[in-house]
């Protein structure tokens, strides 16, 4: 039994369609070389005999019976083991639907005593129900004592989506506890889930991982509904070691169409680190009556239309003046955020232009840049960087100068026009918009540098509009 129990809701059409167009694979399983069987296929008139002759009941029975050989020294790698797990849904032409869950985990050890003491699972009231059948916890010495549903399920609100400002009270969740749980008990738990709306209209869809963190002996799966809207998309996404058989039988008499999956010693799966759902990545068979995407997006529109329709010309005014507010107030804001931004120049340039060491704050305040309260500027000769802190109005006036100056250096790529300076290449923009990475050059301890960055070739310097450079108070220009 896993520590906690997936939703009893399953992912709508659109999930179990998308989920059948692109695999994926991101578990490490063991063992590697093992390779998956082909699904088989079997159809059948009425012949009954075309599925497989399953009575849960007495494979529940019979896993009861083998639990005594399930032991840490035939598993050493798993802190519990799945002796036996089954669904069986049966769904109707508007998607509504009925399944049976059961299960039966022997535990190996204390870690996986602790995580079986409780079973949590969840479920939104508007689509459905979901009720506790049976729990019993089942003792090495062949006894088995029923857990007191009363007294150890609790109901409570979920409110997981609160962050996202969003409260349903339709919402729940359930928390059932396994009191005096020992290592070696095999706990056994039946859920039933009523669907009675479906996510999708007129569409039944699942996902059913075939995979958990610890051995599966036996699972099964069994599926029946009309005849009238079979399954439409049927997908078993990275296999892996998992060996998967599959039949089924329509049966003309009720008009129905079961389908089986079953698989039987499954290893577990070792997660690796930063890896996603094991829901998204190990063995799953994804279900759906849905005939394609055409059909999905026609029920989506539909869906939508009404809320769109009731957008008036009065809700739109509304919703601009607020936009209007948030946007004056973010451009009011900017004008005096102060913005740390670092300048990849080119050294030499740079100490032509103030060969004496003076201070770029005066130079630069001279043609028309600002410096408020807790602005700065520094030149990193041996970096070739310019760290500035200012607010973006000013950084502007700041990129445009340097552009007119020609201390960034230059790639060919950027001269559209001979004899002019464009300020449109990355040259131009900060090399980081991070303050740290800009407050970390500011206070880094310095280099020593000899000797100046050469001159780019001749024939790879921009021509700069002499009469800009003279006009800012320069009497030297690449030609």
């Amino acid at each position: 039994m896993n520590a906690t129990r997936r939703d009893f809701v399953p992912a709508f059409a659109v999930l179990a369609l998308l989920a059948a167009a692109f695999p994926s694979s991101c578990a490490t399983r063991r063992p590697a070389e093992a390779a998956p069987r082909a699904e088989s296929a079997q159809r059948g008139g009425g012949d009954a005999s075309a599925l497989p002759d399953l009575e849960p009941a007495s494979l529940l029975s019979n896993a009861i019976a083998k639990a005594p050989a399930v032991t840490v020294e035939a598993y050493p790698d798993a802190d519990e083991v799945s002796l036996f797990e089954w669904e069986e849904t049966r769904y109707g032409t508007n998607g509504t639907y009925t399944t049976t869950w059961t299960s039966l985990s022997k535990i190996l050890t204390q870690r996986g005593l602790e995580g079986n003491r409780t079973l949590s699972f969840s479920n939104n009231d508007f689509y459905g129900s979901t009720t506790v059948l049976v729990a019993r916890v089942h003792s090495p010495d062949g006894t088995a004592r029923d857990v007191d549903l009363g007294a150890n399920l609790a109901e409570a609100v979920d409110t997981g989506s609160l962050a996202s400002n969003i409260h349903d009270p339709n919402d729940k969740t359930f928390t059932l506890a396994f009191p005096e749980l020992a290592v070696g008990d095999a706990v056994e738990v039946s859920m039933r889930r009523v669907a009675k709306r479906p996510r999708c209209e007129g569409v039944y869809a699942d996902y059913l991982t075939f995979e958990s963190d610890h051995p599966i002996l036996f699972q099964g799966v069994r599926i029946t509904g009309p005849a009238s809207m079979p399954l439409r998309s049927r997908a078993f996404r990275d296999a892996g070691p998992v060996k998967v058989d599959h039949a089924a039988h329509t049966n003309e008499t009720f008009g129905t169409i079961t389908e089986v999956w079953t698989a039987g010693e499954t290893p577990r799966y070792f997660a690796e680190p930063d890896m996603p759902p094991a829901y998204d990545c190990t063995a799953r068979l994804l279900l759906s009556t849905a005939p394609d995407w055409e059909s999905l997006s026609r029920w989506y529109a539909k869906l939508c239309a009404p809320h769109l329709a009731a957008t008036n010309a009065a809700m739109a005014d509304k919703v601009a003046s607020i936009l209007r507010d948030v946007v004056a107030q973010d451009r009011a804001e900017s004008r005096t955020e102060l913005i740390h931004r670092m300048y990849s120049v080119r050294p030499e340039a740079a100490e032509r232009i103030l060969p004496d060491g003076s201070d770029w704050k005066e130079f630069l305040a001279a043609r028309g840049v600002a410096w408020p309260e807790g602005s700065s500027i520094r030149f990193l000769p041996s970096l070739g960087k310019f760290v500035v802190k200012n607010t973006v109005e000013n950084l502007g006036k700041i990129e445009r100068l340097f552009g007119q100056f020609d201390l960034f250096p230059f790639n060919p790529a950027w001269a559209t026009t001979p004899g002019s300076y464009q300020i449109t290449s990355r040259s131009a923009m900060p090399d980081s918009a991070d303050e740290s990475h800009a407050e970390s050059a500011e206070n880094a301890e310095l280099p020593s540098r000899d000797a100046p960055t050469a001159r780019p070739p001749e024939s790879t310097v921009v021509q700069s509009s002499r009469e800009a450079v003279l006009a800012n108070g320069f009497g030297w220009a690449y030609t």
